[in-house]
């Protein structure tokens, strides 16, 4: 269950055989979706609902790039390194057993002078590049990050603020009622 997560940056780190219960559930629900497509994009949702990237993050907290126990990692919430988020979404499309992990390539690219992973995923004859880490700046399932784009974040800040307001204003409609 224990690799080195450094290399896997440029290769596959291999999937455990053993998954947490709770990981195991999720990957039950992602068995029943009709289509890979399906599969994909819920399995998207749920990293990218329970965590999230981060580029300063990412430098500051460097040293949790090198955790790579599946139990560990599938608790954690928030902050994640592109490789682990990717390992992670790896890990629920092999045991939905929609996709086997040829369907997966690892695809890098440059950001704000660092490199970056993101997963392209094969669906038949189409390609579908995912970035689950870049979902924060505002990159959409079916794009990935790359270069410096400056616009992204500053457009992105704005659009997080419009959610806490959105939350806030939803959650005290609730409570009224």
């Amino acid at each position: 269950m224990h690799a080195r997560m450094i290399p896997n940056l440029f290769s596959k780190m291999l999937l455990p055989h053993n998954i947490p219960p709770t990981m195991k559930v999720v990957v039950r629900s992602l068995q029943r979706c009709k289509s890979k497509k399906e599969c994909l994009a819920k399995a998207y949702a749920i990293i990218t609902e329970k965590n999230h990237g981060s580029s300063y993050k990412t430098y500051l907290l460097l040293h949790r790039v090198f955790q790579t126990n599946i139990d560990e990692l599938w608790k954690q919430r928030g902050f994640m390194h592109c490789t682990t988020m990717n390992y992670l979404l790896r890990v629920l499309l092999v045991k939905s057993g929609h996709f086997n992990d040829d369907d997966i390539t690892l695809g890098r690219t440059h950001v704000w002078g660092s490199i970056h992973q993101y997963l392209i995923v094969r669906i038949g004859k189409t390609f579908i590049n995912i970035d689950p880490w870049s979902r924060t700046y505002g990159v959409v399932f079916g794009q990935y990050l790359h270069g410096f784009p400056l616009g992204i974040i500053f457009q992105n800040f704005q659009t997080r603020q419009d959610r806490v307001v959105s939350h806030r204003a939803h959650q005290q409609r609730a409570h009224r009622q």
